[in-house]
């Protein structure tokens, strides 16, 4: 199981609790990779090998780093605000065993922590919600990990596509009794909120649509941006969903768009940052 903290560590303490580690240290290894600097809890520290990059690598590097220093068949990347117990975590796993057919598994977070009966799987062409991925290693290699042009958020479904691409199946086990605590470990600054959806969500998505659909594709995704940005300061609507400033949010739509054809080296990452940071 491999777990990115960031700022995490009561989160990653009370799922460690839950899947009871100190009895099944046998029969599995938590890899914790830490994009937030040292960890002090001694649970972490007792029960998990923790690894820590340079510096925040962004999560689709720190997923690919603990998936290189894992040893198994099996590969869990977990959030550390999922509930989720041993034998639910197992059950997944001996499912993705048995299927061969399937390249990823997710859960359906909708029911209760511990309340599992009669598990099924449903197979969908929809995005697979990333708070937990179940990779057979073969699979996984199959695709060279996650992407890591992508710092945060679109690296899941450009997975999920890529899954697909290889004829395998993007598959949800539902009733597992599993929970995802969404949105727990976000930032609560609301000016961190802001520079972190515009820059690193517009980069992500834009990069997705690039990757995915090409260059035409991405410049009608920030034209659609930049339209319902306008319309927000018209209207001084706020946004729905995650925070950010619209203001903001158009100037960067806006900037990213008259990069033209170099708008790949600016949703890109680069090297130990990525170039918009530097806007």
């Amino acid at each position: 199981m491999i777990v990115v903290n960031y700022y995490s560590e009561k989160q990653i303490e009370n799922l460690l609790s839950l899947l009871c580690i100190e009895k099944h240290t046998d029969n599995f290894e938590v890899i914790v990779v830490s994009n937030s600097g040292v960890i002090t809890s001694p649970a972490i520290l007792r029960y998990c090998r923790v690894l820590y990059p340079d510096t925040n690598c962004g999560y689709a590097r720190a997923c690919n780093l603990g998936a290189k220093n894992a040893n198994t068949d099996i590969l869990v990347f977990c959030n550390p605000d999922i509930h989720s117990t041993f034998a639910q975590i197992k059950e997944l796993v001996d499912i993705t065993k048995r299927n061969e057919s399937i390249g990823l598994l997710s859960i359906d977070t909708s029911n209760s922590l511990g309340k599992a009966s009669n598990v099924t799987i449903q197979n969908t062409s929809d995005k697979v919600i990333g708070c937990l991925y179940v990779f057979r290693r073969s699979v996984f290699e199959g695709l060279s990990g996650w992407d890591e042009n992508f710092f945060l958020w679109g690296e899941d479904t450009d997975l999920c596509l890529r899954v697909r691409k290889l004829n395998l199946s993007t598959s949800v086990a539902q009733n597992s009794g599993i929970t995802h605590d969404a949105g727990v470990t976000w930032r609560t600054s609301q000016r961190e909120k802001n520079i972190l959806y515009t820059r690193v969500w517009l980069s992500s998505q834009t990069y997705l649509q690039l990757k995915h659909a090409g260059i035409q594709a991405a410049w009608k995704y920030l034209v659609k941006q930049i339209m319902i940005e306008l319309v927000r300061v018209v209207t001084r609507k706020k946004p729905l969903g995650r925070a950010h400033h619209s203001l903001t949010h158009l100037k960067f739509c806006t900037f990213l768009l008259l990069k033209g054809n170099s708008i790949e080296d600016w949703v890109k990452f680069n090297g130990e940052k990525y170039k918009w940071q530097t806007v």
